[in-house]
């Protein structure tokens, strides 16, 4: 069972999907993002098949602890989290969205990393929605240039 667990938490696919998808229904998202290479950056994101280390380490059977981030001085594992909060490579795309979020939940800051990410990629919120796709794409085209 330990076992089963581990693997699920550190680099199985689906593992961040499991974190945030509660129940079976569709998808705010897909009706409010209308850009459809926003839209599909976003599911990407969401389903863990995005070029992040954590996800292409996965594909590439290249150990957890190796698939770090190479775009900030941090030396942590490259998963979504790293991605949407902590790289310094997208800090202006992350103030503009922090300042989206912080004008709607006041109390954001003071969920943990985990209770953020569930917040923000299960958020039905429009204005929240566009923001963290749009986040998510133009982080993921600066990673792409960089």
């Amino acid at each position: 069972n330990y076992d089963i667990r581990s693997k699920v938490e550190h680099g199985n696919k689906l593992r961040t999907f499991r974190k945030f998808k509660l129940d079976f229904e569709h998808e705010q998202y897909l009706d409010v993002v209308k850009n459809p290479t926003v839209r599909k950056e976003i599911t990407k994101f969401r389903l863990s098949a995005h070029e992040l280390n954590i996800e292409m380490g996965r594909r590439t059977n290249v150990k957890l602890e190796d698939r770090l981030c190479t775009k900030c001085a941090f030396k942590e594992i490259e998963d979504e989290s790293h991605f949407l909060f902590t790289c310094t490579l997208y800090n202006n795309e992350r103030n503009k969205l922090f300042k989206i979020i912080l004008d709607k939940s006041k109390n954001f800051k003071q969920l943990s990393i985990d209770d953020q990410l569930c917040w923000l990629l299960s958020n039905k919120d429009v204005v929240i929605v566009h923001a963290v796709a749009q986040y998510i794409h133009n982080a993921m085209e600066k990673r792409r240039q960089y």
